[in-house]
């Protein structure tokens, strides 16, 4: 490929691949703001109806159930997780997520958590269509 043609297509690609990475990044966020505010009608939008949650401990939670443990405010705020990436495939996507729950006594170790959250394109949307979540444990000796 001449390195002109090269440039041309790459202008052409990158500022779409980098809307779509906004959007993501946009429906991620709204997905941690309705968890905050424990917004089970913003979740019925966001979710696709096959969603599925898996929880840090192995709990699977369909579309229902998470939305009545969203509803009964069993589910995290105020973790404030770091995005570490965000990588998207045409009408997928997936977003990776750090965070740290603070020890709950005073000999326990604070525990890292990693987060994937799998999002997708339907009829123009982006909509959650699942997640999956695990501890993070140090290795031994280390």
């Amino acid at each position: 490929m001449r390195p002109l043609t090269f440039l041309f297509f790459t202008a052409l690609l990158c500022p779409a691949q980098s809307s779509s990475r906004g959007e993501v990044e946009r429906i991620y966020q709204a997905v941690r703001t309705a968890t905050e505010k424990h917004d089970v009608a913003a979740f019925e939008k966001l979710l696709t109806k096959d969603f599925v949650f898996i929880s840090r401990n192995g709990q699977t939670d369909d579309r229902d159930s998470f939305l009545a443990r969203q509803k009964a405010g069993q589910m995290l705020a105020g973790i404030n997780p770091e995005i570490v990436s965000i990588r998207v495939y045409g009408d997928s996507a997936i977003v990776m997520s750090r965070f740290v729950l603070a020890a709950k006594s005073e000999t326990a170790q604070p525990t890292t958590v990693l987060s994937s959250h799998f999002f997708v394109k339907q009829d123009g949307v982006w909509k959650w269509a699942s997640h999956g979540a695990t501890i993070v444990t140090a290795a031994a000796g280390k």
